[in-house]
């Protein structure tokens, strides 16, 4: 097979698995206790991480987007006063 045909492949079963993972995700943090302890599921994560985990990645994200302006603003200053320099250094 060719090497798009190979990628197109992994892009489709990596969309699949992430679809059938995040409705059981729902399923999970949907369903209550006692009707899973019916079905015979007795081990799982707290419910308190169907929260925790999207809101921590909100965070997370929020904050890189914070933190890549900042360290823009510092190296970009940097960058202008070394180019000032070379400017005044030309005459």
């Amino acid at each position: 097979p060719s090497s798009s045909t190979r990628n197109e492949t992994f892009g489709f079963l990596g969309w699949i698995t992430s679809s059938v993972m995040y409705c059981l995700f729902i399923v999970w943090a949907c369903t209550p206790d006692a009707l899973l302890h019916f079905h015979g599921v007795t081990w799982y994560p707290d419910k308190y991480w169907a929260c925790a985990v999207p809101v921590w990645a909100c965070v997370t994200l929020v904050a890189a987007f914070f933190m890549y302006g900042a360290l823009n603003g510092v190296h970009g200053e940097r960058l202008l006063a070394k180019k000032r320099e070379e400017t005044l250094a030309r005459g």
